[in-house]
């Protein structure tokens, strides 16, 4: 288990004031262990656990018996792994000890995942009375049986104390980000430099998609839209809507490094740009490097978010107005805390944030800047390199 990682986990468990801690979320799980689910990330039904508890270094995992090679490869000890349900594997002999490892574990499966959690905790947290489980991976259902099953055990939604750990990063992660950020900026410019009257925003994420996956990084979004389409939040990108000459451009994307995500976007237009695009756009561009130029350690969330609007407003563009300006960024494409108006969590050093002004003007067309910074002890870091400057091409 990284120290770093355990550390800010015990001091978000003791601030709970909880005997165990219990991750169900893909994200968490990995944060926790390093062993990433592909099958809860794909199937919601899945279950998967991860528990810490206060007086130990050991992490012990629960999961399907399908998901055991996988855990075994990532270095979980497979004495702490509790499987459960059925799944067939053969097992040929090799000399590394890694079939024979996975069959012993799988000989010890318990029927499903609520009898999975039950062992989990009696196994590792033998003592424990009030247990913080992150609600953020399980339904509904599956929460009530095992409130239900479990009626010894005080329950809270531990979701908190992972927000809180992983809000500040260790270098490990901040170097995935940092990789994760320029690969998807050097994309978009790639991108751009390739679109074309008559090529569609679906044909345009397409070559973004092949930028990235050829420099190693894992799909996850691309968000190309054109002309009145830019306007359109978060929408799948059209076959038909074609670029044409005159029209903006507004790229939002990420891909994945190492679980770690990048979120960043940029602008353009198509040979020429109207004077209106370009004063949205500007006045966007100086919002969010206000906030950039000031953040450092201690500042107020909702500080960075009053100093992007307000230059925004003063440099053109007195009609915006926006809900948030950023988020902070991790295993999640949009973590807690957020650049909000009512967000009095402070800037920590190490921290990792997107800032953002997007602007939204539906019959018209939309324009956005997002940069990835990272706090330091003076200031912050630009983690995105490339010049946010309004492309024409």
């Amino acid at each position: 288990m990284n120290p770093f990682r355990l550390g800010r986990l015990h001091a978000a468990m003791q601030q709970a004031g909880a005997d165990a801690l219990i991750a169900s979320s893909v994200e968490n799980v990995y944060y926790a262990t390093g062993f990433y689910s592909r099958s809860k990330k794909m199937v919601a039904s899945v279950k998967v656990f991860a528990l810490i508890a206060p007086d130990t270094q050991d992490v012990w995992l629960a999961l399907p018996v399908c998901d055991l090679p996988t855990a075994r490869e990532a270095g979980v000890d497979m004495a702490r792994v509790i499987p459960y349900g059925t799944f067939y594997f053969a097992y040929a002999a090799d000399q590394t000890g890694f079939s024979a490892d996975i069959e012993t574990a799988a000989a010890k499966s318990v029927p499903d995942a609520a009898q999975a959690l039950a062992k989990l905790i009696a196994s590792a947290a033998p003592k424990a009375k009030k247990v913080a489980l992150d609600y953020a991976g399980l339904d509904g259902d599956f929460l009530i049986t095992v409130l239900r099953m479990l009626p010894r055990y005080e329950f809270s939604n531990g979701l908190p104390q992972f927000q809180y750990a992983r809000m500040v990063k260790e270098e490990s992660e901040t170097a995935a980000l940092e990789r994760a950020a320029q690969i998807a900026e050097d994309a978009v410019q790639a991108t751009f430099q390739k679109l074309y009257a008559g090529i569609s925003e679906r044909e345009a994420a397409a070559l973004y998609t092949q930028e990235i996956t050829a420099h190693g990084a894992e799909p996850t979004f691309a968000v190309f839209t054109f002309g009145k389409r830019a306007a359109f939040v978060d929408t799948s990108n059209s076959a038909v809507n074609r670029l044409h000459c005159g029209d903006m451009i507004r790229a939002d994307v990420g891909c994945g490094v190492e679980g770690y995500q990048a979120d960043m976007s940029r602008s353009a237009a198509l040979q020429k740009a109207d004077p209106y695009m370009l004063q949205v756009y500007n006045a966007m561009r100086e919002g969010q490097l206000a906030a950039i130029e000031a953040a450092a350690p201690g500042m107020p969330f909702s500080e960075l978010y009053s100093l992007a609007m307000d230059k925004a407003h003063a440099c053109g563009a007195p009609q915006y107005k926006r809900t948030h300006c950023g988020h902070s960024l991790g295993l999640n494409i949009s973590e807690p805390p957020n650049i909000r108006p009512d967000c009095a969590s402070l800037l920590e050093e190490n921290m990792v944030l997107c800032v953002e002004t997007p602007y939204y003007e539906i019959g018209w067309g939309g324009v956005q800047v997002e940069d990835t910074i990272l706090i330091t002890k003076q200031g912050c870091r630009l983690l995105t390199k490339t010049d946010s400057q309004f492309v024409i091409i």
